[in-house]
C-alpha cells in the first residue's frame, strides 16, 4: 500500500516559514548578546534569501532529509558571506548641511525619499531659508542627492539617496543614517516623503501645509498634523506601525483601506459610508481630507 495520505502532505509543508523565524531569531539572540550589530537596514539588505529558501523548497519538499538540506545550504550561504564581507569598523561617518534661502519664495514642493534611516521632519525657528536638512550617514554606504529650482516664486525641491555599498558588512558597526528636513513655516509646503526602512517622525503642526504625500516603507511612522488649514494627505501604508494625528482644532474626513492589521480611530470620527469624519467638517475652515491606504501592520487616527 502506498504512503498514508496524512503523511505525504506532512513531506509538501512549506519549510520557508519556519527557516526564516529560527535565521531571524538566532540573529536578535545574537545581537541582544551583543556578539553581533544587528540593524533592520542590514536584514533587509539580505532578502534575496527569500528566494534562495523557496528554491530549496522547490527541490527538496518530497524528501524526508530536505529540512535539514536547506537549513544547512542557507548556513553555508550567510557563513561565506559573513568569511567575504569586509571587517567592521569601516563605517564613515559625514554630517552634511543642506539649505536654500527664502527671498522671494512663496511656495514651495518638496519632495524627500532618503532611504533607509531615521528620519524626522518639523518647522524651522526664526530661519530665512525654505528649508535645512541636517543629514548624517555612511558615505561608504549612500550618496546624499539634492536640487533646488525655482520658478515664479516656488522652490521645487528634490532630496534623495544614491547607493554605494562599497564595503557593507553584516557584522558591521551599529550605524543607522539620521535626516531631520526642517521646513519653514512662512512658506506654503506641499510635501512628498519617502519614508524607506527605519523609523520617521513627522511634525508638520506649525507648517503651512497644501498637500502631503507619505509613501511608508519598513518601519514605524507618526505624522502630526497642522491644525489650521485645509489641505489633502494622502499615506500609502508598508509595513509597520502608522499613526496619524490629527489636533482636537481640525475637523477631517477619513477614508481608509486597513490592508492587513488592525485599525484603531478615535471616537470623535463617526463612520459615514466608506469614512470616518468628525462633527462640524461640512463647512469648516480648517479641515484635511485624508486617504489611508492600510499596509501590513496597524493604523491609528488619533
Amino acid at each position: 500500500m502506498g504512503e498514508p495520505y496524512g503523511r505525504g502532505r506532512e513531506h509538501n509543508r512549506s519549510i520557508v516559514g519556519p527557516l526564516l523565524l529560527i535565521l531571524l531569531g538566532v540573529a536578535l539572540l545574537l545581537d541582544n548578546l551583543g556578539i553581533i550589530s544587528l540593524s533592520w537596514g542590514d536584514v533587509w539588505r539580505l532578502w534575496p534569501l527569500l528566494l534562495v529558501l523557496a528554491g530549496l523548497q522547490i527541490i527538496f519538499s518530497r524528501t524526508t532529509w530536505g529540512g535539514l538540506a536547506s537549513l544547512l545550504v542557507v548556513i553555508a550561504i550567510i557563513a561565506g558571506v559573513l568569511v567575504l564581507s569586509p571587517p567592521e569598523g569601516r563605517a564613515r561617518s559625514v554630517e552634511e548641511v543642506v539649505a536654500h534661502p527664502a527671498r522671494g519664495i512663496a511656495s514651495a514642493v518638496v519632495r524627500a525619499d532618503l532611504g533607509i534611516g531615521a528620519l524626522n521632519v518639523g518647522a524651522l525657528e526664526d530661519s530665512d531659508q525654505v528649508f535645512e536638512l541636517l543629514a548624517r550617514y555612511d558615505s561608504g554606504q549612500v550618496g546624499l542627492t539634492h536640487d533646488v529650482r525655482v520658478e515664479d516664486g516656488t522652490a521645487h525641491v528634490r532630496l534623495g539617496t544614491t547607493s554605494r555599498r562599497t564595503d557593507w558588512s553584516p557584522l558591521g558597526g551599529r550605524f543607522e543614517s539620521e535626516w531631520r528636513l526642517l521646513l519653514n513655516p512662512s512658506v506654503a509646503t506641499q510635501l512628498d516623503v519617502s519614508t524607506g526602512v527605519s523609523r520617521a517622525e513627522l511634525a508638520l503642526e506649525r507648517l503651512d501645509l497644501t498637500r502631503l504625500t507619505v509613501n511608508a516603507g519598513v518601519g514605524e511612522v507618526r505624522i502630526i498634523l497642522p491644525e489650521v488649514g485645509r489641505y489633502e494627505v494622502s499615506v500609502d501604508g508598508g509595513v509597520g506601525a502608522l499613526r496619524i494625528d490629527v489636533p482636537e482644532e481640525l475637523e477631517a474626513r477619513v477614508r481608509v483601506n486597513r490592508g492587513l492589521g488592525a485599525l484603531d480611530v478615535a471616537r470623535r470620527f463617526r463612520p459615514q459610508g466608506s469614512y470616518y469624519v468628525t462633527s462640524e467638517y461640512e463647512g469648516a475652515d480648517a479641515r484635511a481630507e485624508i486617504d489611508v491606504d492600510g499596509g501590513v501592520g496597524s493604523i491609528t487616527i488619533r
